[in-house]
């Protein structure tokens, strides 16, 4: 029989510039594997990085615009670097 907490469900859409920097508590308490993807593309990721690095180890994903040029890829890449070198 299946339960919320196992039914599928999208990811929600959040968004680093309105400080929604990851899943909700109340949706992790509905889908304990729910994620979010968070628009990086605005908003402060400097100040915000550590909140992310947590978001993102729990399965979160930060997503922008393509494009080396662009200002938060880097500090977006760095998140995902930050992870790699602790081995999550």
């Amino acid at each position: 029989m299946e339960t919320p907490a196992t039914l599928p469900m999208a990811p929600l859409i959040r968004e680093v510039r309105l400080g929604q920097l990851s899943t909700p508590d109340s949706a992790l308490q509905a889908y304990p594997n729910a994620f979010s993807t968070i628009n990086a593309s605005m908003g402060d990721l400097a100040a915000n990085h550590d909140a992310l690095v947590g978001s993102v180890r729990r399965g979160d994903i930060c997503v922008s615009a393509a494009g080396s040029m662009i200002p938060q890829n880097t500090l977006i890449k760095s998140i995902y670097d930050h992870l790699m070198r602790a081995g999550l």
